[in-house]
């Protein structure tokens, strides 16, 4: 039930059961959109959608119609999750197979051409990434990292194996295993881990 009328201005006044469609645009609804073969993820930029792979290569389509607007290479790994910063697209890649060396990265891609920025290690089998306002969190085998969206330094490397990873404005939830651990954003303190 709708919450009674309020004064003019107040929340009082709101239907919090209401849906308001804020502004619409021509789009096209019906079609679909080649990407490679092993799509993996998918990532909104304000306007555009981006696509992972497992042949390391992201795409990058225009959300109102579809239009190709290029394919980047993040990596040699597959690429993996995405995340927007507001201005980079950063794209988790997976090990290396043919490197003696197992480490995944993160790759910083400008989203207004797709060129790579910078290529950051992330730990072994990088899975999960986010945006906290100010820095990028990996999830990887055995740890959870904090890097500076600025420069891709690692800030934090907290020892909780992840998997997803979600920013609630304050906290940063990492799902892994059994459980789901709650880090505060700021200062990288966990603040518990719950079963699930």
């Amino acid at each position: 039930r709708p919450p009674p009328p309020g004064p003019a201005g107040t929340s009082a006044g709101l239907n919090t059961l209401a849906i308001a469609l804020l502004r619409w645009y021509d789009a096209n609804l019906t079609a679909s959109f080649a990407v490679e073969a092993n799509a993996n993820y998918v990532a909104f930029d304000g306007a555009n959608i981006w696509v992972s792979s497992n042949v390391g290569h992201v795409k990058k389509l225009r959300a109102c119609d579809g239009t190709d607007l290029g394919t980047f290479t993040s990596g040699k790994g597959a690429a993996r999750a995405l995340a927007f910063d507001g201005a980079n697209m950063w794209v988790v890649n997976g090990q290396d197979e043919s490197s003696a060396v197992r480490n995944g990265s993160v790759a910083k891609l400008r989203a207004s051409d797709g060129a790579v920025l910078g290529t950051f290690l992330a730990g072994t089998s990088p899975v999960g990434i986010a945006f906290d306002g100010a820095n990028i969190w990996v999830t990887a085998s055995g740890r959870t990292l904090k890097l500076r969206a600025s420069d891709g330094a690692t800030l934090s490397d907290i020892p909780f194996n992840g998997g997803a990873v979600a920013f609630d404005g304050s906290n940063i939830w990492v799902a892994g295993g059994s459980s789901v651990a709650k880090i505060r954003a700021s200062d990288s303190a966990v603040l518990g881990t719950f079963p699930v």
